[in-house]
């Protein structure tokens, strides 16, 4: 995000909670803890609060009008009540991140113990599923590496050195616990449902490694997927459920095998 339009985001929050007295009510117009720039707006909005803050106290300190003093008392009071309440909400999204961190470390230990996945597919809004809509912009000719790497996945075939993917935390927080993989300029993003299904959420060729563009379609990509995620991690806590959202999938994977191999393209080796 560039800085402009970030200043812009934070002046707007700011002006939404400038008037309002009602903790519950300021939490609402704040920025939820999974949007991506979170941590910056809170930080700023802090900043601005605490220099509001100093403000008034400096501009009580030759006054004698004791009125003034007391409405200059009570709007301290209120710009501390914001204060605390920006750094609580940032210190349990911190508390949650940690929470979430460890589970996704679990997580992986186990799914790595898993010798053959389910490969469950994120669907858009209109229920149509993503993967396929992207295969529209895979040339033919790479449809043999983009089954390869949904039959790794389902495998849960070791990468080597030269098709290892990316660990996106370091990128972009908002990435953090998804994976890639890759097979020559194709690339697979997905995260791990439950240790034995993996949530498959693009496919796209590459052309250049750690280009800011391509972390922006796979962030917004994630963030159009993430409900889903959840929902399909809370659903798959039920057996029979899983079990009908596997079979469902399975039914997806073949039609998109057949697609796939159905292609007379040249092969890439």
């Amino acid at each position: 995000m560039e800085k402009d339009e970030r200043d812009t985001l934070i002046d707007n929050y700011y002006k939404a909670i400038i008037l309002i007295h009602d903790e519950r009510i300021i939490r609402d117009n704040l920025p939820i803890p999974t949007y991506q720039n979170f941590f910056p707006i809170m930080n700023a909005l802090i900043e601005r609060l605490e220099h509001e803050k100093q403000l008034i106290i400096s501009s009580l300190e030759n006054s004698e009008d004791e009125e003034l003093r007391d409405y200059a008392e009570a709007e301290i009071a209120v710009l501390e009540m914001k204060i605390e309440t920006c750094k609580k909400i940032k210190e349990e999204a911190i508390e949650e991140e940690k929470e979430d961190e460890q589970e996704e470390k679990e997580l992986e230990e186990d799914a790595q113990k898993v010798s053959h996945k389910h490969i469950i597919f994120a669907t858009t809004s209109g229920g149509n599923i993503y993967f396929e809509e992207d295969l529209k912009d895979i040339p033919a000719e790479f449809y043999d590496k983009v089954l390869e790497c949904l039959e790794d996945i389902e495998n849960n075939v070791p990468e080597d050195n030269t098709e290892k993917g990316r660990s996106f935390s370091s990128i972009n927080e908002n990435l953090c616990g998804f994976k890639e993989r890759k097979r020559f300029k194709i690339r697979v993003l997905y995260r791990h449902l439950t240790p034995d299904t993996a949530f498959v959420v693009l496919v796209k060729t590459k052309k250049s490694d750690f280009e800011r563009q391509d972390s922006n379609q796979l962030s917004n990509r994630v963030k159009k997927v993430r409900k889903e995620f959840k929902k399909l991690q809370e659903a798959m806590k039920d057996e029979l459920t899983k079990q009908e959202i596997i079979e469902k999938n399975k039914k997806i994977m073949e039609r998109i095998r057949q697609k796939l191999t159905k292609s007379e393209g040249g092969k890439v080796s």
